[in-house]
């Protein structure tokens, strides 16, 4: 209700209600979405140091919402967020470097971003973190540490992480080949939805009943 909207902007004083009170205008709670607004009250956050509201006001640079798009700005404040240990803006910021996003494109940082950020349990940066290790972006090639991240993400329940183990275990790549596991995995991003797991499913299941018929000779 709008009774709430403001009560906060009454007592709005320290850094994380500052954020929740810019989060009702982003999000439209108990109030209409006012992304102006939000940047506003995310600035006053961020200001205050608060890396939640750092790496938010990080994202609407980003994607350019209730300010003009400013990928420089953005990188800024997924730095602040990041040095304080904030696994999201940790992230973002390798994919900042990854992409060359307000910043000059550097694989290698890319990859430590994302190292600090999986390690804090973050699945988006163990599957980035994954791709950097399959493709040897920023990292030397190494097919067992991209399974083990991916892995990781997977039973997160990311299901592009799902679905790149499925590969994995298809292809014993990082792993032993195990089409049974590929099947699994296959199936868990397809229940998710994810784009390409539903029409190779049936192949791999065709491969798993291959497999055991050539075990069985």
């Amino acid at each position: 209700c709008m009774e709430a909207v403001r009560y906060y902007k009454g007592i709005s004083e320290t850094a994380e209600e500052l954020f929740a009170l810019g989060k009702r205008y982003y999000d439209g709670t108990d109030t209409e979405i006012d992304y102006a607004k939000a940047v506003e009250y995310f600035q006053k956050a961020a200001d205050q140091g608060y890396p939640v509201a750092q790496n938010w006001l990080g994202l609407c640079y980003d994607e350019g919402t209730g300010v003009i798009q400013d990928f420089e700005k953005a990188a800024q404040w997924y730095k602040k967020a990041a040095d304080q240990g904030y696994p999201d803006a940790q992230n973002n910021l390798g994919l900042c470097y990854e992409e060359g996003t307000g910043v000059i494109q550097d694989f290698e940082k890319a990859a430590q971003w994302y190292k600090k950020a999986a390690d804090q349990g973050d699945p988006d940066a163990q599957y980035n973190l994954g791709l950097c290790y399959e493709n040897g972006t920023g990292v030397i090639q190494d097919f067992e540490k991209a399974a083990q991240w991916y892995k990781k993400a997977a039973d997160q329940g990311d299901p592009d992480a799902q679905y790149n183990l499925c590969l994995c275990y298809e292809n014993g790549t990082g792993v032993t080949q195990d089409f049974e596991k590929a099947a699994q995995w296959l199936q868990k991003a397809a229940d998710q939805g994810h784009e390409y797991a539903r029409p190779p499913l049936e192949d791999c299941l065709g491969k798993i009943e291959a497999a055991k018929t050539k075990n069985n000779l």
